[in-house]
């Protein structure tokens, strides 16, 4: 993936940022994620630049033409539909997380505070949070929908499924 990933865009950093972050606060086999980071590593070398395509990545960072001419590294604004479902998103993922009894692991906490201060900070990592946004929400709102859905019904008279069959039958 790092080889193909150096080859087609600069956003290949993305990989080891989120691979070392794993390697800091994840439980596993850190080991084998330090040998697949070293050889993912490797593999970045294997472009027509060599190391270049580090420093240009590194270097685009701190260049003062791409934050002054480049409207993705400014922070992302609350205009139109879709960065208000983001920041919509950010608010509502608050209280999810809070209320849920499946609690962010420490890892799931550093992507989101790492990637959230990126996405913050400039519009270009909007997306690199999102991928991170999905899987966590989504796994949230899954022990949400057992606690709150997923329960056996209340004894009682079945009026509404009684109501329903008239319906139904007619």
């Amino acid at each position: 993936i790092s080889f193909l990933w150096v080859n087609l865009h600069g956003s290949f950093i993305m990989l080891f940022q989120l691979a070392a972050l794993a390697l800091i606060f994840g439980r596993g086999a850190r080991r084998g994620l330090a040998i697949s980071l070293a050889v993912s590593f490797l593999a970045t070398l294997i472009n027509p630049q060599f190391l270049n395509a580090w420093k240009f990545v590194i270097a685009s960072f701190f260049t003062d033409s791409s934050r002054q001419f480049s409207m993705e590294w400014n922070p992302p604004v609350n205009l139109g539909w879709q960065m208000q479902i983001f920041f919509a998103w950010l608010l509502v993922l608050i209280p999810l997380a809070a209320s849920s009894q499946r609690k962010l692991t420490r890892l799931e906490w550093a992507w989101l505070l790492i990637f959230g201060w990126l996405a913050l900070s400039g519009q270009r990592y909007v997306i690199w949070l999102v991928l991170i946004l999905v899987p966590v929400t989504a796994d949230l709102l899954a022990e949400l929908r057992k606690r709150m859905v997923d329960k056996p019904g209340q004894p009682g008279v079945p009026g509404i499924n009684i109501s329903m069959g008239i319906i139904f039958i007619m």
